[in-house]
């Protein structure tokens, strides 16, 4: 979890470097790394349910309830449509 700390500050700092105000780079670097965050998810852990639940176990213990909860619903909803579209690829060939 430190490379996704790490990774953060980077965009931050890029984005800063860039001209965007330090508040506003600092949320768009977040938010981006959430969105990141998601898509690991699903690539590391899909289809094993519970390797990715151990993963938000080990989330909330590092970030707190609540981020623990927006990622784990976050990724509910990529889940869902990630297996939808696994499962339209299945039928379609």
């Amino acid at each position: 979890m430190n490379d996704l700390f790490e990774e953060t500050l980077h965009r931050e700092g890029m984005k800063i470097d860039s001209g965007i105000p330090e508040k506003e780079a600092k949320e768009q670097a977040r938010e981006e790394m959430h969105r990141c965050e998601i898509q690991w998810v699903i690539r590391e852990f899909y289809p094993d349910g519970k390797a990715a639940a151990d993963y938000f176990q080990r989330v909330e213990k590092h970030r707190g309830m609540a981020p623990a909860k927006r990622l784990r619903d976050d990724c509910r909803e990529a889940w869902k449509l990630h297996r939808e579209k696994v499962d339209s690829d299945k039928v379609a060939k």
